[in-house]
């Protein structure tokens, strides 16, 4: 079995000048979690960084059977991960476990930003055991 990560991330980069909700945005309250900013976080290495951390850390073997997981986590305007968990089905699984056991180990992100300054931003993944 292996567990495989499709990037369809909830979180997303829009431009500050293009939707009144984007410039509602910036005028939040200090620790608002966002779902879109104008940078967003991201793994050192990127995408294929990240692909790499979790065939690295992943154990198949944990997972029951093949399937998919969405994992849910905030990454803090320091980069590290906070609120890291399964939504959705399978979210009671031994393949969500791993994956949130994964996730949790996982080193700091570069922070999303809104004008310029790190926010909260939230991110969901779905991770693949095949």
């Amino acid at each position: 079995m292996v567990a495989t990560v499709a990037f369809a991330f909830s979180a997303y980069s829009v431009n500050a000048q293009t939707t009144s909700k984007v410039v509602e945005a910036t005028l939040s309250q200090p620790g608002e979690v966002y779902t879109s900013v104008e940078v967003l976080p991201h793994f050192p290495g990127g995408v294929e960084g990240f692909t790499n951390f979790l065939k690295q850390n992943i154990d198949n073997k944990k997972a029951e059977a093949p399937g998919r997981v969405n994992i849910t986590f905030v990454v803090e305007k320091d980069g590290s991960l906070s609120d890291v968990h399964a939504i959705g089905r399978n979210t009671e699984s031994k393949a969500a476990e791993e994956a949130i056991r994964v996730i949790k180990l996982s080193p700091k992100w570069e922070p999303g930003k809104q004008n310029g300054k790190p926010v909260r931003v939230q991110y969901t993944i779905p991770v693949v055991f095949k």
